[in-house]
């Protein structure tokens, strides 16, 4: 026992720490891919290194194909306590997110929240209550970290238009990291006053290189493994409950009207479950006013939603990370979401020129998805998937040229 505390503890002192800090300690598909991902790719890259991965919260997700994270408190002592120490902010909307909203992901909460905000600090007690040490979970400055390197990786906008360099209280903490990559075209327009900063794809493109189809038929439920084998022709669909709105109805007779005239099956999957998403509830709506069934999958783990999305003639959802994960696996598709809103954003940066996000109301959703299906653009996709993942690559050996720089 004492030899193995040994062992362990020189692994710690000869190895390069990678601290990998992120929203993976709840459940949504695009967070958790974050990680694998990012771990993956410095690994393949004959990275040796210790990987360590945290939350706001401790948390374990294996079940369903996470990682287990420490908490931000644990964060801040291991970032000063590990030595040759490299902190990647894993990705997403890690900027502008603020810790009351972080906070309202892991709690039903925003109704009591929205009611008391008006009258008190929320956001200050909510640092409290979490063990805060920075004003947003996921800037930090070099010295809060001991000054060890920070690496951001396939950021995203979080609603921030333009972040100016006078008087911004985190322009001082952008400005100096060691790394700085963003993955569509509206982010990297909100940071165009630094200079640091660096347009590349959002880093899960790379999925159906790491994790191709053999893998995840080890890896999925005997559920969705066997709807898989069953199902050649399929439309895989899921939207955020938040964004659905009165639009139920619609919904529901679209896809009654794609399983009674395009011959394809339609499969729900939960992609996000959490407060602020809650996937499951907006699908679970739509299939209550449908004359047709469908095949429902509401606890699916991350490997079976990548193995559906994957296997699928059709995508359709409001996921970035559905997208991603499509143009990943050569799957046509159409986003869901707002023409300002992040899923567009990267469509419009990484995508084809006939690739579409439609509105969340939109009546042309069966017109756009038949013109799609009878119009074969195998090759322009494949073109631009291999574009990102050029890119994607690049953007890795990046890194790994900044990480061995900072450790040697």
């Amino acid at each position: 026992m004492v030899l193995l505390f040994i062992k362990k503890i020189m692994n710690i002192k000869d190895k390069i720490n990678i601290l990998i800090i992120g929203a993976f300690d709840r459940y949504n598909y695009g967070d958790l891919l974050f990680p694998l991902v990012i771990e993956s790719a410095l690994k393949k890259r004959n990275l040796s290194a210790n990987f360590h991965f945290y939350g706001l919260k401790k948390s374990d997700l294996s079940l369903y194909g996470g990682k287990k994270t420490n908490g931000i408190k644990t964060f801040y002592k291991d970032v000063k306590r590990l030595p040759n120490a490299i902190v990647i902010v894993a990705g997403g909307e890690a900027i502008g997110i603020s810790w009351l909203k972080m906070f309202s992901f892991y709690n039903s909460c925003n109704n009591f929240i929205s009611k008391f905000k008006k009258y008190f600090n929320v956001e200050r007690y909510v640092k409290k209550y979490m063990g805060a040490a920075t004003n947003l979970p996921f800037v930090f400055s070099k010295e809060m970290i001991g000054g060890n390197a920070v690496l951001l990786n396939s950021l995203g906008e979080c609603g921030i238009k333009k972040i100016e360099v006078d008087n911004n209280p985190i322009f001082s903490c952008l400005s100096n990291v060691d790394y700085f990559s963003v993955r569509d075209k509206n982010t990297y327009a909100a940071f165009s006053s630094f200079n640091n900063v660096n347009l590349f794809p959002d880093s899960a493109v790379l999925i159906s290189k790491f994790y191709d189809k053999q893998f995840l038929k080890e890896e999925v439920s005997s559920d969705v493994n066997r709807f898989v084998s069953e199902n050649i022709n399929y439309l895989f669909f899921q939207i955020n409950n938040e964004i659905i709105k009165d639009n139920v109805e619609k919904y529901a007779e679209l896809f009654d009207r794609v399983q009674n005239t395009l011959g394809l099956k339609i499969c729900f999957c939960a992609i996000g479950r959490v407060s602020g998403h809650e996937d499951q509830y907006a699908l679970k709506k739509i299939m209550k006013k449908m004359k047709t069934s469908v095949s429902f999958f509401e606890n699916a783990t991350i490997w079976d939603t990548m193995a559906l999305i994957a296997n699928a003639k059709f995508y359709l959802g409001s996921s970035l990370h559905g997208v991603i994960t499509s143009m990943s696996f050569l799957v046509p598709y159409i986003g869901i979401g707002i023409p300002e809103g992040k899923v567009n954003s990267y469509i419009k940066t990484w995508g084809t020129d006939e690739d579409v996000c439609l509105n969340v109301d939109s009546d042309s959703f069966y017109g756009s998805i038949k013109a799609i299906l009878n119009k074969e653009n195998l090759s322009d996709r494949l073109q631009v998937r291999d574009f990102q993942l050029k890119k994607a690559n690049e953007s890795f050996d990046n890194m790994l040229s900044i990480i061995k720089e900072k450790t040697n």
